[in-house]
């Protein structure tokens, strides 16, 4: 792939990254966001997220 399929990458990943940061930027977006976030927290925080497997 030439100069020009990297170019094409290039501007379908910037165009994700402004999707991305419009999506996140939304009040009803930042409220999911942070509440995801604070799940991810209290697993965290009681032991149970870090948990492995055996034979990995």
């Amino acid at each position: 792939m030439g100069m020009l399929g990297k170019a094409l990458k290039i501007g379908v990943l910037a165009k994700v990254v402004q999707l991305v940061q419009r999506e996140a930027s939304k009040p009803e977006n930042r409220k999911k966001i942070s509440d995801a976030m604070n799940k991810l927290k209290e697993r965290g925080a009681s032991g149970t997220g870090g948990a492995r497997r055996a034979g990995r």
